[in-house]
């Protein structure tokens, strides 16, 4: 499909702090052979910013966060999903914190591919900058085209600006979880 939907025109102060991202996804094939972008932009300048949060197309989750040209991705080791439908509703966060990059999938910190750790050591999350690009849902800004579509149900998208000041990250990611979709 290429239904998705643009969330805030200045993702900048987010993304230059800590932030989680947090969402409700249910995929239409667990394992759907391409890559689909649950959440993401991307600028196609000399940085190449983005973040984005995927559906891997071997049922990996992968999240990707860029600033000035230096950053990573994060994706889980094992894939989390089966192939074909997903029955239910599942809680998928990202947090981006000062070093490093976590997946949570119902509630859970995810054990991460061993190259692709979610180290964002050298990154100068100063200088994060989309450049006037906004992350879609359902979808990834792609320099100004919708790309890269993800097939399946999104609900009850948050963002959470300057995590550092929520305390335990793991416990505080694991309460959403427990609140349900609400």
């Amino acid at each position: 499909g290429t239904n998705h939907v643009g969330t805030v025109n200045d993702f900048n102060a987010v993304g230059q702090g800590e932030f989680i991202i947090s969402l409700w996804i249910k995929p239409d094939d667990g394992i759907p052979g391409g890559s689909e972008c649950i959440f993401g932009a991307r600028e196609s300048g000399a940085g190449n910013d983005r973040i984005q949060m995927y559906l891997g197309g071997t049922g990996v989750l992968a999240c990707w966060y860029k600033a000035d040209g230096n950053g990573t991705t994060a994706q889980t080791l094992s894939p989390v999903f089966s192939d074909g439908a997903v029955a239910d509703f599942h809680h998928m966060v990202m947090h981006v914190g000062t070093t490093l990059v976590d997946i949570y999938l119902d509630g859970v910190k995810q054990t991460l591919h061993g190259t692709s750790d979610g180290d964002i050591s050298t990154a100068i999350k100063a200088n994060f900058d989309l450049a006037g690009y906004k992350p879609y849902i359902g979808a990834r800004d792609d320099a100004g085209t919708a790309d890269d579509f993800y097939e399946g149900g999104v609900d009850a998208v948050r963002i959470y600006k300057d995590s550092n000041k929520l305390g335990d990250i793991d416990a505080f990611v694991l309460a959403l979880y427990n609140k349900g979709r609400s």
